[in-house]
């Protein structure tokens, strides 16, 4: 059927086409837009978090979120970039910054430390170091000794830090009780040295 030479079927077919890649692009709009109302009225997590993203089992992005959208979020990543994500894309969600964390290391020290005074000595200093790093939630203590052989005493240290800081606690600890065993001169294990002697086999 044609009208001032203009095939009428042409038309409505090519309608169809763009009609049904409108519908397309339109489902995948409405899916954003739901599941950044979603993410936003369920606090799923907030401008400033640290979160890692999942799409299909595979990570698409991990680091801090700078805005939120209804059609898309904004994460800055561990190495720089911004990357912008349709809402819709988003499986699954953790959020680091939603509990506090934990930094939980091992000390090592000589056997031949007095190990009642070293751990006196340590649980006292330890009381310092909260005032001089705001990441720490509350105040490091010493829980024991983990583990103990002819070479090494090992004792166990926790603190409680603000979300996402467990690991930068630790590395602060081990740095502060370092420096602070030099300043009181605790021995921190030594490789022990043992002479083999053929002749005496």
């Amino acid at each position: 059927m044609k009208k001032f030479g203009i095939s009428v079927e042409g038309i409505i077919a090519s309608a169809g086409v763009v009609g049904l890649a409108v519908g397309f692009g339109a489902q995948t709009v409405v899916k954003d837009i739901i599941t950044g109302f979603f993410i936003i009225f369920e606090n799923q997590f907030d401008v400033g978090d640290y979160v890692k993203i999942n799409s299909g089992g595979t990570t698409v992005a991990e680091g801090t979120v700078k805005s939120i959208g209804l059609r898309s979020t904004r994460i800055n990543t561990i190495s720089g970039e911004l990357t912008v994500l349709p809402n819709g894309s988003m499986g699954e969600i953790t959020n680091y910054s939603v509990t506090n964390g934990t930094s939980i290391i091992d000390i090592p020290v000589s056997p031949e430390e007095n190990i009642d005074k070293v751990e006196k000595q340590l649980s006292e200093y330890l009381i310092t170091i909260r005032s001089k790093y705001y990441l720490f939630v509350s105040d490091p203590t010493v829980i024991g000794i983990n583990s103990l052989n002819r070479d090494e005493i090992v004792l166990g240290i926790t603190a409680e830090t603000i979300p996402g800081e467990g690991a930068a606690g630790g590395r602060i600890l081990r740095k502060e009780i370092y420096n602070f065993f030099k300043v009181k001169g605790i021995k921190m294990p030594k490789p022990l040295m043992v002479q083999y002697d053929p002749d005496k086999e």
